[in-house]
């Protein structure tokens, strides 16, 4: 089998994932090895695109002017607080209907 080290655009990140767990599987190729070796991986995915994210907001902060940001950017982003719909009431217990 001829070994192809060429960029191929068609490639997604499940074939590399794929393709290194089955090439590196020391033991066989158990389920459960696999499994774990891919949630393991992805994990570190996650970690590092989130360091990344903050990594740059941390640049854009240090080199854009602060009176030019947008508010969104400025503040520290926090869960949203939503009233209730204007059709919807809170119920009430212990009442006689």
């Amino acid at each position: 089998m001829q070994t192809n080290y060429y960029f191929d655009s068609s490639t997604t990140s499940e074939t590399l994932m794929n393709t290194f767990l089955h090439s590196s599987a020391r033991s066989g190729d158990s389920t459960r090895e696999i499994w774990i070796a891919r949630q393991a991986m992805l994990s570190i995915m996650r970690l590092v695109r989130s360091e990344q994210l903050l990594a740059i907001r941390c640049s854009v902060k240090q080199l854009v002017p602060d009176h030019l940001m947008a508010n969104n950017i400025k503040s520290v982003r926090g869960r949203r607080t939503r009233g209730g719909h204007p059709g919807q009431t809170q119920f009430v217990f212990g009442s006689d209907d």
